[in-house]
């Protein structure tokens, strides 16, 4: 077995199904990925550079110390992935326009990541610095924050917003009034 890892640069991918054609272990840089399918791929190892996943499908794929360094998702499908299993240094993604339902977070750094016009149905954020992420023109349903800091985060514009106030640092998240039932459920008052 070889021990030198494949390094790829500048390459585009375009509607491959990786379980049908795998994909090399290696390091990708600038790569762009669109309309491929993962699912069923194990990306354990993998590391991925300033790369582009565009309507992707990346549901249920073991990220087993995967890389991702200003990786970019957009219009992705990817269900079920525990981006805690990933290499935290550099961690660095942007997610628009993507489903991360049951996605797991934890003790990640955050900071300024954008989950913009997402649906993150029962995502888990635990213990992650979610300082200035932009959750704007997501759907938040069901999604679980607790341990965050989520100090000048933008949810101007998501929604099904609950969290505990007393479980999460807050100071300067920027929210609407329509959102303060999902940050006072925990009282049981009743807002009209």
């Amino acid at each position: 077995m070889s021990l030198i890892t494949p390094y790829i640069d500048a390459e585009h991918y375009r509607g491959i199904h990786f379980l049908e054609k795998p994909i090399k272990r290696g390091e990708y840089e600038r790569c762009t990925f669109t309309d491929c399918r993962f699912a069923g791929t194990d990306l354990s190892g993998f590391v991925f550079v300033d790369c582009r996943f565009e309507q992707c499908d990346l549901s249920n794929v073991p990220l087993k110390q995967s890389s991702f360094r200003s990786a970019a998702f957009k219009g992705c499908k990817m269900l079920g992935l525990h981006f805690e299993d990933c290499n935290p240094m550099l961690f660095s993604v942007d997610f628009e326009g993507c489903q991360l339902q049951m996605s797991t977070f934890h003790r990640l750094k955050l900071k300024g990541t954008r989950f913009v016009g997402c649906r993150l149905g029962e995502v888990s954020f635990t213990d992650c610095d979610l300082t200035k992420a932009d959750f704007n023109n997501s759907e938040l349903h069901l999604t679980h924050f607790d341990g965050c800091t989520l100090e000048q985060a933008d949810f101007r514009t998501a929604s099904g917003l609950q969290l505990d106030p007393d479980k999460n640092r807050l100071k300067g998240a920027l929210v609407t009034l329509y959102q303060l039932p999902g940050l006072l459920e925990k009282y049981q008052l009743r807002v009209e």
